[in-house]
């Protein structure tokens, strides 16, 4: 069962990565990150066996992880002073 699990799950990425022609990666992993949401959703439960819930619990850690290495955030740009002397600059 878990095998017949793990192999539809490869077929439809394979699926998806043939048709997949844009290059814009950001909506990947907003689609998977609604999967994983959808996956584990209060409202509508899905029932799993243990091993494929700790597998699950597994895959969606390591995207955690991974989104956090991947988020990058905006360099801070720096304050002028009026302080510092720019060179070629004229005194009043």
């Amino acid at each position: 069962m878990f095998t017949a699990v793990l192999k539809a799950i490869a077929v439809v990425g394979l699926i998806i990565a043939l048709f997949w022609r844009s290059p814009n990666y950001e909506a990947l992993w907003i689609a998977v990150f609604l999967a994983v949401c959808a996956l584990f959703n209060p409202v509508f439960p899905v029932t799993m066996s243990s091993n494929v819930h700790l597998t699950a619990n597994i895959v969606c850690a390591g995207l955690f992880a991974s989104s956090l290495l991947l988020l990058k955030t905006l360099p801070r740009m720096s304050v002028a002073s009026i302080t510092d002397r720019t060179p070629g600059s004229e005194s009043l």
